[in-house]
């Protein structure tokens, strides 16, 4: 148990790389006490004592689909600050679990997008285990999983043919997934990416579209192009549908007013060039020359020419 707290003195801020974060704190009885919490994959390994039931713990929330923080400490004397390099000789206090189950509707969701043609991938920075947990529920057939190390011991080349199959991308950086994105859209493919975090403000860029949630970070919002109102997976595939009907009909006006505008160009040409004859016409005698036949074209038939 972690004695109680009466301030903190000093804190190493969370970074991608570490996946962690601690701070330096004072507990009741005046001792010193860094804290460390953040993936437990990371942070385990930085234990010197972990309690022998902790992986089994562990492997049983990641198979329920849990989202799972580790906490450890270490007891030190006469520090003022701490860095990243003080992170080590821990020991294991516990986890946090969170358990953030889909929306009742995000299957039938899924269903509806794929009718569309739109393909589903996952890129999380959560463990692959759970990413696939949470897969099976939905329905979700996953053509595999790559892991933010996999991603990074690939080139670029490797990336692109990986991504086509791959489902889903667990424990991906904010520059991995934009890097995942940029490798889709070399493919030909229109990429829209949904992120409501800080950590997806660099893949909203990256994306052809970058959708967010009313609710999301204000960096999301504002790297987004598209903000929803309601955090809902059918509102995209109603806004896919709503706006292939649009362009259908854009597409049908502008190709009848350029088809009528165009036969309407040749005609007036073959006026002037008609009234061209007439003025340069060497008949001796205007009265005996015989009438300019019209002779529609391939654009005036059936339109009155």
């Amino acid at each position: 148990m972690i004695p109680a707290v009466n301030s903190g003195s000093a804190s190493s801020s969370f970074d991608h790389k570490r996946r962690m974060t601690s701070v330096l704190v004072v507990d009741a009885a005046g001792a010193q006490r860094i804290v460390t919490k953040g993936s437990p994959e990371d942070v385990m390994e930085l234990c010197t004592h972990i309690p022998a039931q902790a992986q089994a713990q562990l492997d049983e929330q990641y198979d329920a689909g849990a989202r799972v923080i580790a906490v450890a400490t270490r007891t030190v004397v006469g520090m003022s600050a701490i860095k990243p390099a003080d992170e080590n000789g821990l020991n294991l206090a516990g986890f946090l679990i969170f358990l953030d189950k889909p929306k009742a509707n995000a299957k039938d969701s899924l269903v509806d997008l794929a009718s569309l043609g739109i393909a589903v991938k996952i890129a999380t920075g959560d463990n692959a285990r759970v990413a696939e947990k949470v897969c099976r529920d939905l329905g979700l057939v996953s053509g595999g999983t790559l892991t933010g190390v996999q991603v990074q011991a690939l080139t670029d080349p490797e990336l692109a043919t990986a991504v086509r199959d791959t489902t889903i991308f667990a424990r991906v950086s904010p520059e991995q997934k934009a890097r995942i994105i940029r490798m889709l859209r070399l493919e030909s493919r229109a990429v829209a990416f949904l992120g409501d975090g800080v950590n997806d403000a660099l893949a909203l860029h990256h994306a052809d579209v970058g959708i967010s949630v009313d609710s999301a970070t204000d960096v999301a919002k504002d790297a987004a192009d598209i903000v929803l109102m309601d955090k809902d997976l059918g509102v995209l595939a109603e806004g896919v549908r709503e706006g292939r009907r649009i362009f259908a009909n854009t597409i049908k006006y502008v190709l009848m007013g350029t088809s009528s505008n165009f036969d309407k160009h040749v005609q007036r040409c073959n006026r002037l060039r008609c009234a061209q004859l007439l003025t340069h016409a060497s008949w001796p005698d205007s009265a005996e020359q015989p009438p300019l036949r019209h002779r529609p074209t391939c654009y005036s038939r059936g339109q009155g020419g």
